[in-house]
């Protein structure tokens, strides 16, 4: 797999080091991968290469996944203050 995107400039992270960043277990990358969700920039030789990725495309799902993640919690502050 390669990520067109991926410029000789780009600092490339393990896959490791996303899912840290990305708050997620190394199998839910697994799964995202295979989801479409997130793409390596490339995959190292052989049967179980190791996935790398741009940092600058993990940053960019880890601040979509914060900003999503603040306005649900916005949505249910408000839902429980229209309840009380």
């Amino acid at each position: 797999m390669h990520n067109d995107s991926c410029m000789p400039h780009d600092e490339l992270i393990g896959s490791d080091e996303a899912s840290v960043r990305l708050g997620i277990d190394r199998s839910t990358l697994t799964r995202w991968i295979t989801a479409g969700k997130i793409t390596p920039a490339l995959q190292m030789p052989g049967p179980t290469g190791a996935f790398l990725f741009t940092r600058a495309d993990v940053e960019r799902l880890a601040a979509d996944r914060e900003q999503k993640a603040a306005f649900l919690g916005h949505m249910v502050r408000d839902a429980a203050k229209a309840g009380s």
